[in-house]
C-alpha cells in the first residue's frame, strides 16, 4: 500500500508541474498540452476529482497558471482522500480495520 501512496503522489506532482510548464507555454503549444494534463489528473482522481475540475471551471476571471495553482492541490487532496482513506473504509480493504468474518471474542 505503501508503494502506490508513492507512486500516486509522485504522479499527481508529476502531472501538476507538467501543467504548470504547459500554463506557461504558448497557447498555440501549451493549450493543448494542458487539456490533456489536467485531463489526466481527472482520470488519476476519479471521481472526486470532478470537484476539482469545477473549481477551474468556475474560476473564469483567473489566468491559466491562476487556474493550474487552485486546482492541482485539489486534485492531489481529493484523490488522495478517495483512494487511500475513503474507499479504504467503505470497501473493507483497510489493513487496520478488522475483515468482515471476524467476530471479537470478547462479545
Amino acid at each position: 500500500m505503501r508503494l502506490a501512496r508513492v507512486v500516486y503522489v509522485v504522479a499527481v506532482i508529476s502531472v501538476g508541474v507538467g501543467s504548470l510548464s504547459a500554463g506557461a507555454l504558448s497557447q498555440d503549444v501549451g493549450l493543448p498540452l494542458l487539456i490533456i494534463l489536467q485531463s489526466a489528473m481527472a482520470v488519476l482522481t476519479f471521481p472526486s476529482g470532478f470537484v476539482a475540475s469545477l473549481v477551474s471551471v468556475f474560476s473564469g476571471r483567473t489566468t491559466r497558471l491562476e487556474a493550474i495553482v487552485l486546482t492541482t492541490p485539489a486534485f492531489a487532496a481529493l484523490g488522495y482522500m478517495q483512494w487511500f482513506w475513503l474507499f479504504p473504509k467503505i470497501y473493507g480493504t483497510d489493513h487496520n480495520s478488522k475483515p468482515a468474518g471476524d467476530v471479537d471474542p470478547q462479545g
